[in-house]
């Protein structure tokens, strides 16, 4: 397969190319106006959880979340300070891997109502993701000699952020780690 005909049918190709194959004064949309009004909902929806990651991230660091929501003498504040990193800083790295993919089927023409489901649930799933790579880090499943995980703040924020935007990845990691703590399955049942 030649590299143009690769570029042809990848989002991600020559994404240093401000225009997206268009001529000169070629402004006009090609997306019908039904097709511009989900692009807009979709659009407002992931600025709205990128504010909310940034929002949830900063009410976690001055600690108002943990001081509204629950008694000290019931939840440790510090495990919940860190797992709340996790999830806010997992959906600001998803929500910004969803951004930038966003913009780059739109521009590039590939946007299309079969992938909607896979762009609002996304971000969701990099939370989810993010809490359970950090439940790997605190029980020592996750990390060598080499890499070394601290419990801090910027720690928890970085590698929540860096499972989110990587989720579908680290996805593939947690099946690797399922297989060597559980083995493959029997395709055959006895009966």
């Amino acid at each position: 397969m030649s590299n143009n005909s690769h570029e042809a049918h990848d989002p991600n190709a020559s994404t240093a190319d401000p225009t997206d194959g268009r001529q000169p004064y070629e402004w006009q949309s090609k997306y019908p106006k039904d097709a511009m009004q989900i692009i807009r909902f979709e659009s407002i929806y992931l600025f709205i959880l990128l504010l909310m990651s940034l929002l949830g991230i900063l009410l976690t660091w001055n600690r108002y979340l943990e001081n509204f929501l629950f008694n000290p003498e019931i939840l440790d504040p510090k495990i919940f300070r860190i797992y709340s990193y996790y999830c806010f800083a997992g959906l600001l790295g998803g929500t910004t891997f969803s951004i930038k993919y966003m913009y780059r089927v739109v521009a590039r023409g590939y946007w299309h109502m079969d992938r909607q489901i896979w762009r609002l649930l996304s971000p969701f799933m990099s939370i989810s993701i993010s809490f359970s790579v950090g439940t790997l880090i605190s029980a020592s499943y996750i990390g060598s000699d080499t890499i070394k995980f601290s419990h801090s703040a910027a720690s928890a924020i970085g590698i929540g952020f860096l499972v989110g935007y990587f989720a579908d990845q680290a996805i593939g990691k947690m099946y690797e780690i399922a297989m060597v703590l559980f083995g493959p399955t029997s395709s055959h049942h006895k009966k």
